[in-house]
Protein backbone atom coordinates (compact mmCIF):
# COMPACT_ATOMS: atom_id res chain seq x y z
CA UNK A 1 0.00 0.00 0.00
CA UNK A 2 2.33 2.27 0.85
CA UNK A 3 4.46 2.16 -2.76
CA UNK A 4 0.67 2.96 -4.27
CA UNK A 5 0.29 6.04 -1.98
CA UNK A 6 3.72 6.95 -3.15
CA UNK A 7 2.46 6.34 -6.96
CA UNK A 8 -0.53 8.39 -6.33
CA UNK A 9 1.20 11.37 -4.97
CA UNK A 10 4.14 11.50 -7.44
CA UNK A 11 2.53 10.29 -10.66
CA UNK A 12 0.40 12.23 -12.78
CA UNK A 13 -1.00 9.15 -14.29
CA UNK A 14 -1.39 6.99 -11.30
CA UNK A 15 -3.38 10.25 -9.98
CA UNK A 16 -5.74 10.40 -12.98
CA UNK A 17 -5.79 6.55 -13.11
CA UNK A 18 -7.69 6.86 -9.00
CA UNK A 19 -9.77 10.12 -10.47
CA UNK A 20 -10.91 8.57 -13.36
CA UNK A 21 -12.35 5.20 -11.35
CA UNK A 22 -13.68 7.83 -8.54
CA UNK A 23 -15.62 10.01 -11.17
CA UNK A 24 -17.22 6.62 -12.49
CA UNK A 25 -18.09 5.29 -9.44
CA UNK A 26 -19.09 7.58 -7.51
CA UNK A 27 -22.35 9.93 -9.10
CA UNK A 28 -24.51 12.33 -7.43
CA UNK A 29 -27.41 10.90 -7.97
CA UNK A 30 -26.24 7.67 -5.82
CA UNK A 31 -28.28 8.69 -2.40
CA UNK A 32 -29.03 5.91 -0.08
CA UNK A 33 -33.09 5.31 0.75
CA UNK A 34 -35.09 3.30 3.31
CA UNK A 35 -38.67 3.32 3.88
CA UNK A 36 -40.08 4.28 7.16
CA UNK A 37 -38.21 5.33 10.35
CA UNK A 38 -35.08 3.94 9.05
CA UNK A 39 -35.10 6.37 6.05
CA UNK A 40 -35.45 9.04 7.89
CA UNK A 41 -32.30 8.03 9.96
CA UNK A 42 -30.57 7.45 7.01
CA UNK A 43 -31.32 10.97 5.51
CA UNK A 44 -30.42 12.63 8.55
CA UNK A 45 -27.16 10.52 8.89
CA UNK A 46 -26.30 11.22 4.99
CA UNK A 47 -27.32 14.97 5.00
CA UNK A 48 -25.85 15.74 8.46
CA UNK A 49 -23.22 18.97 9.03
CA UNK A 50 -20.89 16.03 10.91
CA UNK A 51 -20.92 13.84 8.00
CA UNK A 52 -21.80 15.64 4.84
CA UNK A 53 -21.62 12.09 3.15
CA UNK A 54 -22.43 13.62 -0.42
CA UNK A 55 -19.45 16.01 -0.55
CA UNK A 56 -17.17 13.17 1.52
CA UNK A 57 -17.98 10.15 -1.35
CA UNK A 58 -15.17 11.14 -3.47
CA UNK A 59 -12.41 11.44 -0.85
CA UNK A 60 -13.37 8.18 0.75
CA UNK A 61 -13.43 6.05 -2.78
CA UNK A 62 -10.16 7.84 -3.52
CA UNK A 63 -9.53 6.10 -0.64
CA UNK A 64 -10.29 2.59 -1.17
CA UNK A 65 -9.37 2.58 -4.43
CA UNK A 66 -5.61 3.82 -3.50
CA UNK A 67 -5.23 1.77 -0.55
CA UNK A 68 -7.78 -1.13 -0.65
CA UNK A 69 -9.37 -0.58 2.27
CA UNK A 70 -11.31 1.98 3.87
CA UNK A 71 -11.76 2.09 8.01
CA UNK A 72 -14.65 4.22 8.98
CA UNK A 73 -14.80 4.95 12.90
CA UNK A 74 -18.28 5.64 13.82
CA UNK A 75 -18.97 7.75 16.49
CA UNK A 76 -22.35 7.52 18.31
CA UNK A 77 -23.75 10.89 19.73
CA UNK A 78 -26.07 9.78 23.20
CA UNK A 79 -27.99 12.47 23.13
CA UNK A 80 -29.52 11.47 19.77
CA UNK A 81 -28.21 8.35 18.71
CA UNK A 82 -26.97 10.17 15.54
CA UNK A 83 -23.42 8.65 14.51
CA UNK A 84 -20.83 10.78 13.36
CA UNK A 85 -18.24 8.93 10.54
CA UNK A 86 -14.98 10.32 9.93
CA UNK A 87 -12.26 7.75 8.21
CA UNK A 88 -9.21 6.74 8.94
CA UNK A 89 -6.33 6.08 6.60
CA UNK A 90 -5.71 2.70 6.40
CA UNK A 91 -1.62 3.17 6.49
CA UNK A 92 -2.10 4.02 9.97
CA UNK A 93 -4.40 0.78 10.92
CA UNK A 94 -1.24 -1.89 12.28
CA UNK A 95 -3.39 -4.49 13.18
CA UNK A 96 -6.71 -6.45 13.00
CA UNK A 97 -7.86 -9.27 15.61
CA UNK A 98 -10.40 -11.86 13.96
CA UNK A 99 -12.73 -14.63 15.94
CA UNK A 100 -10.96 -17.58 16.26
CA UNK A 101 -12.92 -19.69 14.78
CA UNK A 102 -14.34 -17.17 11.50
CA UNK A 103 -11.26 -15.19 9.88
CA UNK A 104 -13.76 -13.06 8.21
CA UNK A 105 -14.99 -11.79 11.59
CA UNK A 106 -13.17 -8.55 12.57
CA UNK A 107 -13.34 -8.09 16.49
CA UNK A 108 -10.48 -5.49 17.18
CA UNK A 109 -8.29 -2.80 14.71
CA UNK A 110 -5.11 -1.18 16.17
CA UNK A 111 -4.48 2.17 14.95
CA UNK A 112 -0.83 3.71 14.99
CA UNK A 113 -1.40 7.02 17.25
CA UNK A 114 2.64 7.60 17.31
CA UNK A 115 6.04 5.59 17.72
CA UNK A 116 6.15 5.93 21.46
CA UNK A 117 2.05 5.54 22.24
CA UNK A 118 -0.31 2.37 22.33
CA UNK A 119 -1.80 1.92 19.57
CA UNK A 120 -5.88 2.56 19.73
CA UNK A 121 -8.05 -0.02 20.24
CA UNK A 122 -11.46 0.40 17.85
CA UNK A 123 -13.73 -2.42 18.23
CA UNK A 124 -15.66 -3.74 15.31
CA UNK A 125 -19.17 -3.67 15.52
CA UNK A 126 -19.22 -7.84 15.58
CA UNK A 127 -17.28 -6.98 19.02
CA UNK A 128 -19.10 -8.48 22.07
CA UNK A 129 -18.61 -5.23 23.80
CA UNK A 130 -19.43 -2.92 21.14
CA UNK A 131 -22.98 -2.46 21.92
CA UNK A 132 -22.15 -0.84 24.79
CA UNK A 133 -19.09 1.45 22.86
CA UNK A 134 -19.71 4.65 21.63
CA UNK A 135 -17.57 4.26 19.12
CA UNK A 136 -16.39 1.88 17.16
CA UNK A 137 -14.97 0.70 13.13
CA UNK A 138 -16.12 -0.35 9.83
CA UNK A 139 -13.98 -2.18 7.20
CA UNK A 140 -14.55 -1.99 3.44
CA UNK A 141 -12.19 -4.09 1.57
CA UNK A 142 -10.89 -3.98 -2.47
CA UNK A 143 -9.63 -7.28 -4.06
CA UNK A 144 -8.91 -9.02 -0.66
CA UNK A 145 -7.71 -12.07 -1.45
CA UNK A 146 -9.31 -15.22 0.26
CA UNK A 147 -7.95 -15.32 3.76
CA UNK A 148 -6.01 -12.06 4.03
CA UNK A 149 -7.03 -9.27 6.04
CA UNK A 150 -6.06 -6.27 3.86
CA UNK A 151 -7.55 -5.46 0.28
CA UNK A 152 -5.25 -4.01 -2.48
CA UNK A 153 -4.81 -1.08 -4.36
CA UNK A 154 -6.09 -0.47 -7.55
CA UNK A 155 -2.92 0.72 -8.80
CA UNK A 156 -1.12 -2.85 -7.34
CA UNK A 157 -0.68 -4.43 -10.80
CA UNK A 158 0.19 -1.55 -12.55
CA UNK A 159 3.34 -0.02 -9.96
CA UNK A 160 5.99 -1.45 -12.40
CA UNK A 161 4.74 -0.34 -15.56
CA UNK A 162 3.53 3.58 -13.59
CA UNK A 163 7.80 3.66 -12.54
Amino acid sequence: MPAAWDAWRANPIAKQIIALITDFIVTEKVIPTAPGDMGKFIERFWNHEENRMQTRMPELMDELSRSGDIYLAMFRNPIDGMSYVRPVPANMIMGIDVDENDWEKELVYYQRVSATEEPRKWLSPWHPDAAESDQVMVHYSFYRPVGALHGESELATLLNWLK
